[in-house]
């Protein structure tokens, strides 16, 4: 029985010695409190600058995020240490007007992408906080204006974003391997490539400049009844080492609207290893497809 009430009187001081340190932190980051201008904070200042909030500060700016006349957001609120709630304002229908008509977007949608990019940020701000404990991650909750629940976010960006990759990966369908003047028929658009060389113009001012530099000319072509954006920046590309290459971001790489039923051609360009052959692949949700290009090619041989 002794032994039994020394092993309770134990925990019982070890709880309360972490309550207590949890405590004297929280009065020690309050005694330090300083006006912070939230608008100057960015998302990489959170980690980078090692900001800390005791929960009264963590308050002070969900309030913040409601008070900016601009804002997106009528009001976010704790409902308890892991929960907040977040309703859009009326902001959000001026958000929905300006989209351009060629652009057919769900309403919803939009509500999503701003909860994401907001829950960016205010995840960051409760990591930064002392409601934060044991990498518990906050489930964010986004109504729209109406007091609809939109979407529920329990993880960060960036796992939920590996997450929904995977998922479409296996989703997708592979529309096989292409070479040079074989065009791919995707949903709505065919793709070809139809050359490419090894160049010399560079960048001006980068840092690193690199060995090599393949210029690809890329034709899209709209086969539906609405206007579609060509961009080149959607392709990723591997060498045969399975290494990820780097777009080298010209200017004048294609990124263009195409009217249905047009084509367009262009330049795309990428930072070459050396070591080909290389894999360019391009996504869609539901399919996928993949161009060879050799070395020897585009004249690395």
């Amino acid at each position: 029985m002794v032994k039994k009430y020394g092993l309770i009187l134990i925990l019982t001081i070890a709880m309360t010695a972490c309550t207590n340190e949890e405590m004297v932190e929280e009065e020690i980051m309050k005694d330090e409190k300083t006006e912070r201008d939230w608008a100057s904070i960015s998302l990489f200042d959170w980690e980078k600058e090692e900001i800390r909030l005791p929960k009264e500060e963590f308050q002070d700016y969900l309030h913040w995020l409601s008070s900016r006349e601009d804002s997106e957001i009528e009001k976010a609120e704790m409902i308890d240490h892991k929960t907040i709630d977040v309703y859009f304002s009326d902001n959000m229908d001026e958000l929905l007007v300006d989209i351009p008509e060629e652009l057919v977007v769900e309403p919803t949608k939009v509500y999503e992408t701003v909860a994401s990019i907001q829950d960016t940020h205010l995840r960051e701000a409760y990591k930064a906080s002392t409601y934060y404990q044991n990498q518990i991650e906050p489930t964010i909750r986004y109504y729209d204006n109406e007091d609809q629940l939109i979407v529920s976010f329990n993880q960060s960006a960036e796992v939920r974003t590996q997450e929904e990759e995977e998922r479409k990966e296996q989703n997708r369908t592979d529309l096989g391997t292409y070479g040079f003047n074989q065009s791919v028929m995707f949903e709505n658009f065919t793709i070809t490539f139809t050359g490419g060389n090894n160049i010399p113009r560079r960048l001006e001012d980068e840092i690193y400049t690199p060995k090599h530099v393949v210029h690809l000319g890329v034709e899209f072509e709209n086969t539906s009844d609405r206007k579609f954006f060509a961009s080149v920046d959607l392709f990723t590309i591997t060498d045969s080492w399975g290494n990820e290459l780097d777009l080298y971001k010209f200017d004048d790489r294609l990124a263009e609207f195409v009217d249905p039923g047009q084509a367009i051609h262009g330049p795309i360009y990428f930072v070459a290893s050396g070591k080909g052959p290389y894999e360019l692949t391009y996504r869609t949700e539901e399919s996928k497809a993949t161009w060879i290009v050799e070395d020897e090619r585009v004249g690395l041989d």
